[in-house]
């Protein structure tokens, strides 16, 4: 068994051996091998840059392809004129959008009023929207018309298709309601309370009179503003004359948010409403 002194001196002699070894070898080739390593670096900077240049020059980017949607087409549920009185007429369509995860944001529309030769004697335009799945009523609002218009024609022109899933579920419930005569015009009224935990910049009522075989004999709308979370807002419309109350046997009451709108929906509230 080798002492450490024994195994020390084994190590300095390999030593001395890699060096005597390192030290047969021809001075050109000590200096061909240091000049490799010197010219070595620049050289793969050079390789690099070159390399990465070609990448640049040869790279192209994916296309970015935009797919637009493919919705089912909005559907007219139902469509009317009425007369109040003499030469005065508003209309209504009630659309439907069958599509589940598709708004329109810009949904444009267009009465015809005609006559009982089929000839066009008022127009009008106007423009609104409708959310994924809503059943939505359009309105004419009351004009003077020359002639004697018996139907009406209804176009759609959407916009702004746009798909929409963040549609949130609202609490608007109606309370008090009441509707009747009073002279000679017809009012509906209640009591819209928002039970969703979100404050509300503007919601729209529809209102919709029907008759005993419950046909749509009349139709109105309002909004109300700023509707705090848990808040209670009194409404009222009235018709003019040519409602008759004794013709009407039922009446709906439709609330509707533009959830499209930005910040129409808050979560804070700043006072307390009717309870």
């Amino acid at each position: 068994m080798q002492s450490p002194e024994d195994k020390e001196i084994a190590i300095q002699q390999k030593i001395i051996d890699i060096v005597e070894a390192l030290q047969a070898v021809a001075k050109p080739l000590w200096v061909g091998l240091v000049a490799t390593l010197i010219l070595a670096y620049p050289f793969s900077l050079m390789l690099k840059y070159t390399l990465s240049q070609v990448l640049i020059t040869t790279y192209s980017p994916l296309p970015l392809v935009y797919v637009a949607p493919i919705p089912e087409d909005l559907r007219i549920l139902d469509q009317n004129i009425f007369s109040p009185d003499k030469d005065r007429y508003f209309a209504f369509a009630r659309v439907a959008n069958p599509n589940s995860d598709l708004a329109v944001r810009i949904l444009n529309f267009k009465f015809v009023l005609r006559d009982r030769k089929g000839e066009s004697v008022r127009t009008y335009s106007g423009s609104t929207y409708i959310l994924p799945d809503q059943d939505k009523l359009i309105f004419m609002p009351l004009v003077t018309v020359s002639g004697d218009p018996v139907t009406v024609d209804v176009s759609l022109e959407p916009e702004r298709w746009s798909r929409f899933t963040a549609k949130e579920t609202l609490d608007l419930r109606f309370e008090n309601t009441n509707f009747g005569q009073e002279g000679n015009q017809f009012f509906a009224s209640g009591i819209l309370r928002n039970e969703s935990p979100f404050t509300i910049k503007e919601i729209e009522i529809d209102v919709i009179l029907y008759d005993i075989q419950q046909n749509i004999i009349g139709v109105n709308f309002t909004t109300v503003n700023e509707v705090q979370r848990h808040d209670g807002r009194f409404f009222r419309v009235v018709w003019p004359s040519g409602i008759e109350g004794s013709a009407v046997s039922n009446i709906e009451f439709r609330p509707s948010v533009n959830q499209l709108e930005q910040d129409v929906l808050g979560t804070e509230s700043s006072g307390s409403g009717q309870r």
